[in-house]
């Protein structure tokens, strides 16, 4: 008898465990990894209207949003992730009933996703705004500093796209406030661009996409034009690659398909910069000789320029908070006036640093520094 409980015993064991497998496994679909959210702004400005017209002026506003995780997101505890932004259309805006959630998913990213056509390595977050109101940079900073709080967030590699006016979204948040900052790149597609500063955006990698047939095409071209045309020039250029279709599902299909490894490589290869936010103190300098950081605030390349009072030979170091110290450059000539050199930071970590300069006449310049 205790020979037959026994097996009847394991019998159930294996059985659960089947159970269990095959739930892990359907999880393992995109569509089961993208669920629907919930979040209070108090941030974003919702619109009302009445016979008089329509206006943003209410704060508290109760969003939803599609929330996607990678396969690895439950698996791999300690695994940072790439954060993804999309912005819908107009077409696809809440209309004030809480199943308007599921017209996101009509096209982009969660359409894909939904379809399990999409399986993207990264957190994806599609918000839906609400008529009658256009997509604001801040509800878009919210949501991403909601996101960091809430997921297991890479902050060096955040991005955002959309379509159409989410393109025009796309620019707006990385346009405004200082918010490109946050920002590794971004990807506007089918977009025009309006209420932004293009040379905030000319900070960042832009990769724009826009159907050949696509009757914002013109305006598309013109924004890249906008970013391009800032001083300092954008390094490296804002860039517009045309794709099949028009305004339409055709090309956003096509973009946001897991096989366009134009995008995918090239978004996921960007990096948040570092730069130099803050100069904290002027060197002590004497004996005519200067030294200075351009620009200020800068991106992931800053310009040393060394005024010599005479042609020597220097080491310039860079000594963080632990007083760690690494040469930058070993015996770089210099001639007497103004040398300007070049100071690639994009590979250190933020905090405080201190840049030397020591000569071999026995001269030391120094400047504070503080990398964010």
């Amino acid at each position: 008898m205790k020979r037959k409980l026994l097996s009847l015993h394991c019998l159930l064991i294996a059985t659960l465990s089947a159970l269990n497998f095959s739930s892990a496994s359907a999880q393992t679909n995109p569509k089961d990894r993208q669920v629907v959210k919930e979040y209070i702004s108090q941030r974003y400005l919702y619109g009302t209207c009445d016979n008089t017209g329509c206006k943003s002026d209410k704060l508290g506003y109760k969003f939803q949003y599609w929330e996607y995780t990678p396969s690895d997101y439950i698996s791999n505890t300690t695994k940072k992730f790439p954060l993804v932004i999309f912005l819908h259309g107009v077409g696809e805006k809440s209309n004030g009933s809480p199943n308007s959630i599921n017209s996101v998913l009509v096209n982009g990213m969660p359409k894909l996703i939904n379809q399990n056509k999409a399986n993207y390595p990264f957190v994806c977050i599609s918000p839906q705004t609400t008529w009658p109101v256009d997509w604001q940079p801040e509800m878009v900073d919210e949501l991403i500093e909601l996101a960091k709080s809430r997921l297991r967030i890479d902050e060096d590699m955040v991005y955002v796209t959309g379509l159409s006016m989410g393109g025009d979204g796309t620019y707006r948040y990385a346009g405004n406030n200082n918010y490109y900052k946050n920002l590794a790149a971004i990807v506007p597609c089918s977009a025009f661009m309006s209420s932004t500063d293009p040379c905030q955006i000319a900070n960042i990698p832009v990769k724009a996409f826009t159907g050949k047939n696509d009757w914002v095409f013109a305006s598309s071209q013109n924004a890249i034009n906008s970013i391009n045309s800032c001083t300092p020039k954008p390094d490296p250029l804002a860039t517009l690659v045309s794709t099949v279709g028009g305004h339409d599902g055709t090309a956003w299909d096509a973009i946001y398909s897991i096989d366009n490894k134009e995008l995918w490589d090239w978004l996921l290869s960007k990096k948040r910069k570092s730069g130099i936010t803050n100069i904290v103190q002027n060197a002590d300098i004497s004996d005519g000789n200067e030294m200075e950081i351009n620009p200020n605030p800068a991106s992931e390349k800053a310009y040393l320029k060394l005024t010599a009072n005479s042609s020597k030979e220097v080491n310039i170091f860079l000594i963080n908070s632990l007083g760690a110290e690494s040469m930058i450059y070993n015996k770089l000539s210099l001639n007497q006036g103004v040398n300007t050199i070049d100071l690639e930071l994009n590979s250190k970590n933020k905090g405080f640093y201190i840049l030397r300069v020591v000569g071999n006449d026995g001269t030391t310049m120094e400047k504070k520094l503080i990398l964010e």
